[in-house]
């Protein structure tokens, strides 16, 4: 399911693109820098949060799921064609058991919480562009990742977890997969989907793969090599040891003290929010998240896939988002080429002082809380604000755009 909040953003960020450009000089080009202390702020702070010395168990779960996301494969590495993302499910933090509800049926859910689950994460990938899967109208793979204490617990886990979801039908059957002998699966003949479990050490990979037709053969056959790639994936991945989980840092490479906080003083501590209401394995989830900040391949796997990803971290605070880049040059191009303006959007002003700033108004949503939209380039950063008032979102920008002068590294 998708949220009206993911509709619009995904949507928005698809169609906008910066056109300004900064001033420059004779000798090296570089953006001329604007009197900081006159640009409007409003009430936000301009001042960067210190990174909190509380930590927890909740924080540090949230942490290692979104660290869990550089080790999940991209469903195309299993078959090419599995390029897109859907906007609801395309890379997903799940923390705890609760909040794969959407992605696993309840009682494959309660074998979670019953064995201990630390951490997760799950991506899709599909042949054909989408906003949301449908069974049947495309082939498609579901990753999903869990995280156990130890290799016992991931391996009764994933027993349990194909058993209790082989339950869920009388007309579920088992299924081999050719390679692995040690993968659980099982399928319903008539529906031309499968899904698959496999433990690798203290991890459970879990696969949900769908096809257009009731091809058992394909199906598997994905299945084989999505698990052979996930595990060679994860044989390169650093879990960070049970113990320390609750001391993992919140603040992933200082993004979200670079950020505006729409409450000032105030951390904005890390949290996954889930909104899919299926009590059955499948695609129905979506998920937001706060207080994150995703690494350059859960970057990958969040967006629409196609094409080059030069995003080397994504920081989350609300709506707003903090986008960093390898070099400025990357980051202007970035600003440049991804953001252009479409169907349903009007071009207004964006703050008074800020060189390379672009604001919209979506027209199609007059009391949505992102009815306003702006992004603002400074050095290799790219920020993104919604609102649903047109005054304070501008704010909010000129406030980034100052924290990223400031602190520009």
């Amino acid at each position: 399911m998708t949220t009206r909040r993911t509709r619009v953003a995904g949507v928005v960020l698809a169609i906008v693109s910066a056109l300004l450009a900064g001033c420059v000089v004779e000798g090296n080009p570089r953006p001329a820098t604007p009197e900081l202390s006159a640009l409007d702020v409003g009430y936000y702070s301009i001042d960067p949060l210190s990174e909190p010395s509380e930590r927890n168990e909740q924080y540090g779960r949230v942490v290692e799921s979104v660290r869990m996301g550089e080790a999940t494969i991209d469903p195309a590495e299993a078959d090419s064609s599995l390029v897109f993302g859907p906007k609801a499910i395309g890379a997903q933090p799940i923390p705890t058991p609760v909040k794969a509800t959407g992605v696993l049926s309840a009682p494959a859910r309660e074998v979670l919480a019953k064995r201990g689950m630390l951490a997760g994460f799950a991506t899709t990938g599909m042949d054909r562009e989408s906003s949301e899967p449908v069974v049947g109208s495309s082939r498609l793979l579901s990753i999903i990742l869990l995280r156990f204490p130890d290799a016992e617990s991931a391996r009764q886990a994933a027993t349990e977890i194909d058993a209790v979801d082989t339950g869920v039908s009388t007309e579920n059957v088992a299924v081999a997969i050719p390679g692995y002998p040690e993968a659980h699966a099982h399928w319903r003949p008539t529906v031309p989907t499968m899904a698959a479990t496999m433990a690798q050490d203290s991890f459970v990979i879990s696969l949900l793969v769908g096809h257009t037709s009731t091809d058992l053969t394909a199906m598997a056959a994905l299945a084989g090599r999505a698990l052979g790639a996930q595990r060679t994936r994860l044989s390169d991945f650093r879990a960070t040891a049970v113990g320390d989980i609750a001391a993992l840092p919140v603040d992933r490479d200082g993004m979200l003290r670079r950020m505006v906080n729409e409450h000032p003083g105030r951390w904005p501590y890390p949290q996954v929010l889930q909104v899919g209401t299926g009590d059955n394995a499948g695609w129905d989830s979506s998920i937001w998240v706060s207080g994150v900040v995703y690494g350059p391949h859960a970057v990958f796997l969040r967006g629409p896939r196609p094409g080059t990803q030069r995003t080397e971290a994504e920081a989350f605070i609300g709506q707003a988002r903090l986008h960093r880049f390898p070099s400025a040059s990357m980051a202007r191009r970035e600003y440049e080429e991804n953001f252009r303006i479409g169907g349903g959007l009007r071009e207004i002003p964006g703050p008074n002082g800020v060189p390379d700033a672009k604001c919209v108004q979506n027209l199609a949503s007059a009391e949505s809380v992102t009815n306003y939209a702006c992004w603002v380039l400074s050095g290799r950063y790219v920020a993104i604000y919604y609102g649903r008032d047109e005054t304070h979102t501008r704010q909010k920008v000129a406030a980034q755009f100052i924290l990223l002068q400031r602190d520009p590294a």
